[in-house]
Formats: C-alpha cells, structure tokens, sequence
C-alpha cells in the first residue's frame, strides 16, 4: 500500500513538472533555451523535498534537548547533516519504497553466524528501507528477514501480529530460539508493543533507531492512530513503558542523534535502563544507512545473548560521539538526562 501511494505521489509530480515546464516554454519566462525551461518546471515539484526537510530541522531545533559541547557542529557539519538526510530521504522515498518493496531477502554467506535479524520500518515506509542492512549482513552470514506494517496509519498495536508472524517464521527458518530485533522510529515502538504481548523470551536483544521512545513534537503534523500516539506526554506511550520489565529494558539498546530531524526532544529516543549509543552528525532516515549504525547493529547481532552492561550498574554520564562503536552507556532515570550537558 505505501508502495503504491508513493508511486502515486511521484507520478503526481512528475505530471505537475510537466505541466510547469510546458507552462515556462509558452510563456517565455526564464532562460531562452526553451529546453532548459522546461527542465526548470520539470524539477520544481521535487525540490518540495528538501525544502520539507528543512523544515523537518528547524522546528526540531526549536524543540532539541541539551547537545554536549563535543557534539555540536560547525556550519559545515550542519550542511553535511542535511544534505547526507536529503540523500537518505529521496533514496528511500523515490526509490526503495515505491519500487523496492518486493525485492528478495538476500541469504547469508557461509558460514551462517550469530544470531538471525528481524528489522521493523518506520511510519510511512514498508521493507525496502532495510535492503542495504540486510545485504551486509548476509555478507557477514547473518540471516534476515524484513517487515511491511500495513495498514499504514492504524493504531500501532494493529501491527503486532504482523511482527509475530515473521520473527516466529524467521526463527524456524534459521532453527534459532532467539533472534536480534531492530527497529527503526514507530519500528522501534512497534517493537515494544509486540513484546509487551508476546514476551521477550525470544528477543536476544531489541535494537531502536532514533524511536520516539518519550513521543515527538513532529507527531503534531502527522495522520494516523499511529502517530497519535507517538505525540509527547502520549497515555499510551505511558503505559507501554509502565508495563516493561526490568529485563525488558536490560536488552534493549537506543541508538540516537543528537540532530535528529524527526525525533524531538532528541533525548526522546533514549529510555531509562537501556544501553546507549548516541550519535551527532546524523539525521533520521540517515540513521539506517549509516555505515556506524551498521557496526552496532552486526556488532550486537554477534555478541553472546547477555548484554555487555546492565540496568543494575551505577550511573554513568552521557556524552556524545561522532562514531558511537565504543560509547555503550546505561540511562538510569530523568535525573541523568542533563548530566554532563550544556544548552
């Protein structure tokens, strides 16, 4: 379904740009070469993406946590930030998820290792964002397998079955009894949801990519149930939270960044009692293409089943990182989310 709405939007634009273009050519606005104003008007309606993007970082900056002064970026860091979200965003929205959906699950290379991987998209994306992840980790030899929630804007417990299915025939197919999760955004959530109803008894460990753990103030713009109920102070975010266990949490790990241009406040995506990896430098969609990213997931995805730290440690600080492989860290409470932070 999302497939097809993205084709629809696109083939929308397009015929938007042609419309414009021929409009340049007939009315002699713009350059001379008629040719090149028809190209003006055939990229007009495209450009609505990075001008979206845009706005995405500026309202997210109005609403951002606390950034440690070893995370913040320059102007031309800032720059880079956007237009590496800009690439990951039209590659994902004008070509993965409109073409890509149904494109096959790359098997592992001998020999197969660790555990097998489930990934869970994000509101308004379907399988194919998990593509490039999935062909590297079958090159490692992980064994994978990727989701659609559909329908696209129901309530996020609708998607829990869907999840069931494929983890419960993913770890059939790899004659496995716990597999490694990941969750990128409303994944992340969707995640959470299906083990509040399922368990964790199979879950190795549960991975979230920038989720809206404590909700975001870009829900305020989205439709759906779904996104409903990703709003900040949201009763059901709430209650999903209030009925995790202690275990739950301890095999949870939250990777963000602190330039998160969907996520804010950006500490959102960070919960209490699990293990982070905080990131600077990256935006949203960014965050599954990132090659780092890729290191925590594989990195995690090899290790033994019980996590490197735990819940029960003291308090640690959270500063930021710009590679984030070695920055493992425990958020133990609200208390800690300032620690070490300057405005």
């Amino acid at each position: 379904m999302i497939a097809l709405l993205l084709r629809t939007i696109l083939a929308v634009q397009f015929a938007a740009g042609v419309l414009l273009g021929w409009w340049l050519v007939h009315t002699g606005f713009g350059p001379e070469r008629s040719a090149a104003r028809f190209a003006i008007g055939l990229a007009l309606p495209f450009l609505l993406h990075p001008l979206v993007i845009a706005l995405d970082f500026a309202i997210t900056q109005c609403a951002k946590s606390p950034v440690p002064r070893s995370a913040r970026l320059s102007f031309a860091a800032a720059l880079w930030t956007y237009l590496g979200e800009v690439a990951a965003s039209v590659r994902s929205f004008t070509w993965a998820h409109p073409f890509c959906s149904r494109f096959a699950v790359p098997p592992p290379a001998s020999p197969v290792q660790g555990k097998p991987i489930l990934f869970i998209h994000g509101y308004f994306c379907n399988r194919a964002l998990w593509l490039p992840l999935m062909r590297a980790a079958a090159r490692r030899g992980f064994r994978t397998a990727a989701v659609t929630l559909e329908p696209p804007f129901a309530l996020i417990d609708t998607y829990t079955e869907t999840i069931e299915r494929a983890l419960q025939a993913l770890l059939e197919e790899a004659q496995a009894e716990r597999a490694i999760i990941v969750g990128h955004s409303m994944g992340g959530i969707a995640a959470r949801a299906w083990q509040r109803r399922y368990g964790e008894r199979r879950v190795a460990r549960l991975i979230t990519l920038g989720s809206p753990h404590r909700g975001t103030v870009m829900a305020a713009f989205g439709h759906g149930g779904n996104v409903a109920q990703m709003r900040r102070d949201s009763a059901w975010l709430a209650a999903l939270a209030a009925e995790e266990s202690q275990a739950m949490r301890g095999k949870m790990i939250c990777v963000f960044s602190y330039h998160d241009n969907i996520i804010a406040p950006q500490l959102s995506a960070a919960l209490e009692g699990t293990t982070l990896h905080p990131l600077s430098g990256r935006g949203h969609v960014r965050l599954v293409y990132d090659r780092v990213v890729w290191e925590i997931i594989l990195s995690e995805a090899a290790r033994p089943d019980s996590p490197s730290q735990r819940p029960g440690q003291a308090p640690l600080p959270l500063p930021a990182t710009s590679s984030g492989g070695a920055d493992r860290r425990i958020l133990r409470g609200d208390a800690d989310l300032n620690a070490g932070f300057e405005a």
